[in-house]
């Protein structure tokens, strides 16, 4: 975050713009099982693999993104 709010104060915009996203998208990690502590609960369970979890993941990230822009664009 001190490297966006920098940046963004270097541009000269209002530092939200960046830093909003960043931490929305922060929160957005669901294609391993390191990535997420309830990701490591559900893999240890042994009930879904890595493939299921990255191929599960991978599209819960580019919807994620979607969303995130849009937000983004609409709040800021």
């Amino acid at each position: 975050m001190p490297i966006l709010s920098a940046a963004a104060l270097t541009a000269e915009i209002d530092p939200a713009i960046l830093m909003v996203p960043a931490a929305m998208s922060a929160s957005c990690a669901f294609m391993l099982p390191v990535a997420t502590a309830p990701n490591a609960i559900v893999y240890g369970s042994e009930q879904v693999n890595i493939k299921q979890m990255v191929k599960t993941g991978f599209a819960l990230n580019i919807i994620g993104v979607l969303l995130i822009s849009g937000i983004s664009v609409l709040l800021i």
